[in-house]
């Protein structure tokens, strides 16, 4: 078996070398954390994980991974480079690791105006290549900017989402859910009340029964009636109650796209000339 098995494996090794050839030869780009520029703090390794992973996908670049950067770095100079803030800072870094190229982002957090900026350094030549910044009107679209501006930076159109779009998309799915599991509810339950009828005539006909055949085919026409009222009951009440979660559901995405409006209107009083301004709340 094992010298059966020795040419299959010189033949897989000599086919994974173009491969690993072609990987190595690959300009290679590291990729170090996302910073965070504001108030409090922000988790930012997901973001990280998204730029990398879309330059891996764009297939110009032999990316290293954080674990090259821990294994290239020890502690104290993976954390100066967190604190890096010009680009000659950052060129350092690129040297000590061997790269070509430096992929620096940042996210800014201005008063709850976000913005994601990137810049491709070239650690060789010791200038920043490209940068590009892009303005953040959500929070939640911060992992779809950072795609976009990754692909944008290397010459890649990319479109940011709406904002709202995913709670629109959300409040659709409820919309439709609850009404479909309000129908299939209620035709259930009227499944079920047909079956409490049938099962009603079939007991009036076990009482008016005259043969002891009629009497034992009512006997069974009960119980399967019966048992269908009890099921349709059953399942087509648990759908109407589902479907109460999704308008409930529903209520609330829409509470979230169409906020509170407020108005102020002034109102004089007295001679001295002060005004006050009482605050009105419409809910629309």
């Amino acid at each position: 078996m094992r010298i059966l098995m020795t040419p299959f494996i010189f033949i897989l090794l000599f086919c994974s070398l173009p491969v690993y050839a072609a990987e190595e030869n690959k300009p290679s780009l590291v990729v170090p954390d996302v910073r965070y520029i504001g108030e409090g703090e922000l988790n930012t390794r997901a973001l990280t994980g998204t730029v990398a992973g879309t330059v891996h996908e764009l297939g110009e670049y032999r990316v290293l991974s954080q674990d090259d950067v821990r294994r290239l770095l020890d502690v104290e100079q993976q954390r100066q480079m967190m604190g890096c803030e010009e680009d000659a800072c950052m060129i350092e870094f690129g040297v000590a690791l061997g790269a070509r190229f430096l992929l620096a982002c940042d996210v800014g957090d201005f008063e709850g105006a976000y913005s994601f900026s990137c810049s491709l350094i070239d650690v060789q030549k010791a200038r920043s290549d490209n940068r590009i910044s892009l303005s953040v009107p959500d929070a939640s679209l911060m992992t779809a900017a950072a795609r976009v501006a990754t692909l944008r930076l290397f010459g890649h159109e990319a479109e940011m989402p709406e904002p709202g779009e995913d709670t629109r998309s959300r409040s659709r799915a409820y919309r439709i859910t609850k009404y479909v599991t309000l129908g299939l509810g209620l035709a259930l339950v009227g499944v079920g009340g047909t079956g409490t009828g049938l099962a009603l005539d079939a007991k009036n006909r076990a009482d008016n029964a005259d043969t002891q055949n009629t009497l034992d085919g009512a006997h069974d026409d009960i119980d399967r009636y019966n048992t269908m009222a009890l099921s349709g009951y059953i399942v087509g009440g648990a759908l109407v109650a589902t479907s109460v979660v999704f308008f409930v559901l529903d209520a609330l995405e829409n509470k979230k796209e169409k906020p509170d409006e407020t108005a102020y209107l002034p109102l004089d009083v007295g001679t001295d000339g002060r005004t006050v301004f009482i605050q009105t709340r419409f809910v629309f």
